[in-house]
C-alpha cells in the first residue's frame, strides 16, 4: 500500500533503517476513516522558554531549570511520534508521565535529540502506538542541561478519534 510515509523522500526501506519498521506499524492507520491526526504541542509559549527568569522569581540560567507542563489528549488517541523544536543546541532532558495510568513513558528522563528526526521536518515515529486511555491527562516534564535559557517544544503528533463519513 502506497501511503504518505511512504512516499517522504528521507524514509525508506533500508537495511538498518527504524523509520521502515515504524512506518509498517503505522502504515495500516494511514487511511484509517476513524482516525485524523492532530498536533499537540508542549509546553504552551507562555512557559517554554527554560530558565528563563519569571517576574518575583530568581533567574534560573543553572542546568536544571525546571519545566511542568500538564497535556490532555483525547481519550481514544493514539501517540504515534515527536518532533521537536528547539533554540540551538538541544540540550535538555524529557520526562512523560501518563497520569490516568500513572506510568512514566521513559524509565528516567531522557535526552531531548531522542524525540528529534534528523531527516527533515518529519516526526520521530515511535515503534508503536502509545493508546491514550482515561482522562487523557499527562505530564510533560524538562530539564535544562546549559547554562543559558532555551526555548523549546515537543509536539505530539496523534491520531484522534473521529466519527468516520
Amino acid at each position: 500500500m502506497v501511503n504518505t510515509l511512504s512516499l517522504d523522500p528521507f524514509t525508506r526501506d533500508l537495511w538498518g533503517e527504524f523509520d521502515a519498521y515504524a512506518r509498517a506499524q503505522l502504515s495500516a492507520l494511514a487511511y484509517d476513516p476513524c482516525y485524523k491526526p492532530k498536533f499537540y504541542p508542549a509546553p504552551d509559549l507562555q512557559s517554554n522558554n527554560l530558565g528563563a527568569a519569571t517576574p518575583g522569581v530568581p533567574a534560573a540560567n543553572t542546568p536544571g531549570a525546571y519545566v511542568e507542563y500538564g497535556l490532555g489528549i483525547t481519550p481514544g488517541a493514539l501517540i504515534v511520534g515527536t518532533f521537536l523544536f528547539s533554540t540551538a543546541p538541544v540540550s535538555f532532558l524529557v520526562q512523560f508521565t501518563d497520569l490516568s495510568l500513572d506510568h512514566q513513558i521513559f524509565d528516567q528522563p531522557v535526552p531531548a535529540w531522542f524525540l528529534a528526526n534528523a531527516k527533515g521536518d518529519f516526526p520521530n515515529l515511535w515503534d508503536t502506538p502509545y493508546p491514550v486511555v482515561g482522562s487523557g491527562r499527562f505530564r510533560f516534564e524538562c530539564w535544562n542541561q546549559l547554562d543559558s535559557p532555551q526555548i523549546i517544544q515537543v509536539v505530539f503528533a496523534v491520531l484522534e478519534p473521529c466519527d468516520p463519513q
